[in-house]
């Protein structure tokens, strides 16, 4: 039996890391610690697959808990808890860690053991703007084949170029 935080990564601002289980049957009641960074914030939960499910956070412990209807938990995607990271952190990775003491998994048989697995937040660097656009101002009506370039973007990975109205022409390409 296993309960994963499973790495994210994402642009500061809203990151969503999922929690995943694999290998419990019949569970009746659990109840799930994590302790997180200062520096993130927690604001709630997303896509949970249990009704009833309830989180929440006091003094950077995030705690999960249910207590119900059994249910079997085999590969299942349990839930996306939601954090914020403030765009000063880009580059910086977060650990969310497990209190494994503390976290356990009940069925009518008693409590069933977990491996657990912490998990991390990666803040991504945010890309630079495009600051030289080289090429000619304005063309006529019919020409094709002008080419426009830009010098390399810091932390970008692809170019997306536009038009502006949409109807004025075709792009054909957004190389790197």
């Amino acid at each position: 039996m296993n309960t994963s935080l499973i790495f994210s990564a994402a642009c500061p601002g809203e990151i969503q890391i999922p929690i995943e289980v694999i290998g419990f049957e019949d569970i009746s009641t659990f109840e799930l610690y994590m302790e997180t960074p200062d520096n993130i914030s927690f604001v709630g939960f997303e896509n949970s697959n249990i009704s009833n499910i309830m989180v929440e956070e006091n003094g950077g412990i995030v705690s999960v808990y249910y207590d119900g209807d059994a249910v079997n938990l085999d590969g299942v995607h349990l839930i996306d808890l939601v954090f914020y990271v403030e765009s000063e952190f880009a580059g910086e990775v977060f650990d969310i860690i497990w209190i494994e003491n503390d976290c356990h998994y009940y069925s009518d048989n008693g409590e069933v053991s977990s491996n657990y697995e912490d998990g991390q937040i990666s803040a991504e660097l945010l890309p630079g703007d495009a600051i030289n656009i080289i090429g000619i101002d304005s063309i006529c009506i019919g020409t094709a084949g002008i080419v426009y370039e830009t010098t390399e973007i810091e932390n970008a990975v692809t170019y997306i170029w536009s038009l502006e109205p949409e109807n004025a022409g075709e792009i054909t390409s957004n190389e790197l």
